[in-house]
């Protein structure tokens, strides 16, 4: 099984049974700014990663939207975000909770 880590420090975060799925680039319209001068070609495969549910590290969340950290008290190193409002991948996919 493959386990995703800080890039800092390497601690195990979650393994990749945590992860969603989504179809990639089934719609024409775009919430980021248009691509049209560069090659698509590139945008193809996504690079977001999603998870089914939060994991107890991750703490309370009442947020609307945050920043998410590294759990190790010596690093704190920024993995990500969160937006329960729905947001778009990289892959131009809205995701929507």
């Amino acid at each position: 099984m493959r386990y995703y880590t800080c890039r800092l420090c390497r601690t195990e975060l979650f393994n990749e049974s945590s992860l969603g799925q989504h179809q990639k680039r089934q719609h024409s319209f775009s919430f980021h700014k248009s691509r049209s001068n560069l090659n698509t070609n590139v945008y193809d495969a996504c690079a977001s990663y999603f998870l089914n549910s939060k994991t107890e590290w991750m703490g309370e969340m009442k947020e609307n939207e945050a920043k998410i950290s590294c759990p190790k008290e010596t690093c704190k190193a920024t993995l990500g975000s969160f937006h329960w409002s729905g947001s778009q991948c990289s892959c131009n996919h809205p995701l929507i909770l």
